[in-house]
């Protein structure tokens, strides 16, 4: 600001000499790296990454002593290579970590203490996002860098760990949970495709494998890795609700150039698309010419007529009414549970009398069996129901059970559900009525 102000009153520069370096300065290939973070997060977020990590992680190494504080910087290393940055690694994970550490009994100041010392791994360890700044600007190599961070990165991970094992013989600590070979080998087996996939890729690509064909290739293998070993890890990245103004927007700047867009959202789980029988709703003007593939996708596949947005519109009414469904599912087995009711047969009655839902008999018969393997987490429902308030907003009209559902949602968020399946609504909301002190 001040040195743009004294050019200007001096007069001493030409203003084009002004822009040229202004432009010059944001003008560099590795800044690249900084969107491209982002868009890792918002991946890793549509995909419920951090709670996936942290469950790998406890399979791993849970059963050591001081099992969480070993699983918070385990998983902070493989977060490292994926955040870049030392916030990014503290927000992604910390909230999960710290609430799981105090659940099992660990102090907070432990808890709090382990989780800061383990996020400095994000900066250290490649990639990350300083590095890349700092490599830029000092002109030296990235890579270099890169490799450069590695080894201090794991000899700190190391030092951490070692201060848990510490404390966790100096308290009389035990394992949080115990080892099950089962669960170890499937913590491995995804841990082996997440560093085995790049350097599979990279080394069919040195050894003069075409590099287009062979990261087509290796995309085909990850979704058939994701179906066949159920990770449900892929197909949430690239299935995530757009609002129907971002899909008009897109579909406008395509037809600009000579592109027909066909507006297809998917609704139904990972458990129905396994199954091959997710909804999947379609509008635009040249669906018919592909009907076949989109039949091949999804049983079944509904016609939306030819406006583009109609199908982002449908699905955020679809999924407010699931939002709405789900917490009152919540809040009624939470009514009978105080009323002292059985809650698994209370749920087999609604079930099968006026009162089911799909995803309330999902939902809550896996929350009721202790299932809290991260299928479709609390974040998607949460954006979607916020989306779809939107769109009635634009439209003039609040739908007031909405509304109870996106604020329901939106106070799990804040409280770091955002990553949990979204089964632990009913925990959540017991959680709400136990400190109202009030049936909710």
């Amino acid at each position: 600001g001040a040195s743009l102000i004294y050019v200007i009153a001096t007069g001493n520069l030409p203003p084009f000499v002004v822009i040229h370096r202004m432009i010059s300065g944001i003008d560099s290939f590795p800044l690249l790296a900084v969107p491209f973070f982002i868009l890792a997060g918002n991946l890793m977020n549509n995909a419920g990454i951090t709670n996936r990590i942290f469950e790998i992680e406890t399979a791993l190494v849970g059963w050591l002593r001081g099992g969480l504080g070993h699983v918070n910087v385990v998983a902070s290393i493989i977060f490292s290579g994926m955040s870049g940055t030392a916030i990014a690694d503290a927000a992604g994970l910390g909230t999960v970590e710290i609430k799981a550490m105090k659940d099992q009994g660990y102090p907070t100041e432990f808890a709090v203490g382990v989780t800061a010392a383990s996020a400095t791994l994000g900066p250290i360890i490649p990639p990350s996002l300083p590095i890349v700044i700092y490599a830029m600007l000092a002109n030296v190599s990235v890579g270099g860098m890169f490799l450069g961070g590695i080894i201090p990165g794991l000899i700190i991970a190391v030092l951490i760990m070692s201060t848990v094992s510490y404390f966790a013989w100096k308290n009389q600590w035990g394992g949080d949970i115990f080892f099950n070979p089962k669960l170890f080998g499937r913590g491995l087996l995804e841990l082996a495709i997440v560093i085995g996939w790049p350097v599979g890729l990279w080394y069919a690509v040195e050894i003069g494998a075409p590099p287009r064909t062979t990261v087509f290739i290796g995309l085909l293998l990850l979704l058939l890795a994701d179906y066949k070993f159920k990770f449900v890890a892929v197909m949430p990245m690239l299935t995530p609700t757009l609002s129907p103004e971002d899909v008009e927007a897109f579909a406008s700047r395509l037809g600009e150039a000579g592109i027909d867009m066909i507006d297809a959202p998917m609704s139904g789980g990972p458990i129905r698309a396994a199954a091959g029988t997710m909804s999947l709703m379609v509008a635009g003007p040249k669906r018919r010419a592909w009907w076949h593939v989109l039949a091949a996708l999804a049983n079944p596949v509904f016609d939306l007529g030819e406006t583009v947005g109609d199908g982002a519109k449908t699905k955020l009414v679809n999924n407010l009414l699931a939002a709405v469904n789900l917490v009152g599912a919540a809040q009624v087995m939470t009514l009978a549970q105080r009323l002292q009711l059985d809650p698994v047969q209370t749920l087999s009655v609604i079930a099968q009398s006026s009162g089911q839902s799909w995803i309330a008999s999902d939902r809550l018969e896996r929350a009721l069996a202790g299932d809290s393997s991260t299928r479709a987490h609390m974040g998607l429902l949460a954006k979607d129901s916020r989306l779809a308030m939107e769109a009635a907003s634009q439209v003039g009209f609040e739908p007031t059970l909405g509304a109870l559902a996106q604020a329901t949602f939106a106070e799990a968020m804040a409280r770091g559900l955002g990553d949990a399946d979204d089964s632990a609504m009913l925990s959540f909301v017991q959680t709400l009525a136990s400190a109202k002190g009030t049936q909710t």
